[in-house]
């Protein structure tokens, strides 16, 4: 029962960090809209480090959880880091 929880919230957060991805390629977001965009991913990465260190505790199998959450926090910094820093654009692309 655990990993189809664990399923539904790769799933959920990586089709999150994967749309908001190509949101940010195809055009920049306005600074606002980069600001609450970066405070919602921000808010699971508590969650997701307390599982990754949740995963350490003895038992078997911890190992899939601990790849899942180091995956999801690493998606979620990158994330992060390039709605942060956006793509500037030429002013000679424009045209």
């Amino acid at each position: 029962m655990q990993y189809v929880f664990l399923a539904a919230v790769v799933g959920l957060l990586g089709a999150l960090l994967i749309g908001i991805t190509a949101a940010i390629r195809s055009a920049p977001l306005p600074r606002w809209g980069r600001v609450i965009l970066v405070l919602f991913i921000l808010v699971p990465i508590p969650f997701l480090l307390f599982g990754f260190a949740a995963s350490f505790e003895p038992g078997e199998y911890h190992w899939v959880w601990r790849i899942a959450c180091a995956i999801l926090i690493i998606g979620c910094v990158a994330t992060v880091i390039r709605l942060c820093w956006p793509r500037r654009s030429n002013p000679s692309e424009r045209q």
